[in-house]
């Protein structure tokens, strides 16, 4: 329904091959939203855009740590903190 199409294309959380794909398009004044997904993983996903970027991903951070656009698959049961910063690399 509205839930999978608001995550799947407007916030694009999309599971691909060993991950989780995290490139949003999303309004300015977006705040923040959890995302169950993957094999039992929580992943609760904040989008900070300073810039009012309404698209792009300058940085993403799970966990504290430095990642690329794909979030490797966490075990099962975890409960992790996904940043994504909105704008350029």
């Amino acid at each position: 329904g509205s839930y999978f199409a608001a995550t799947r294309y407007i916030l694009e959380v999309r599971p691909q091959f060993g991950g989780l794909l995290v490139a949003p398009c999303l309004p300015a004044d977006w705040g923040g939203y959890s995302h169950p997904y993957l094999e039992g993983a929580v992943y609760h996903i904040t989008a900070e855009n300073p810039d009012g970027a309404e698209k792009g991903v300058a940085s993403i951070t799970c966990n504290g740590q430095a990642m690329e656009d794909l979030i490797p698959v966490q075990p099962a049961g975890s409960d992790n903190q996904v940043t994504v910063r909105m704008g350029r690399r």
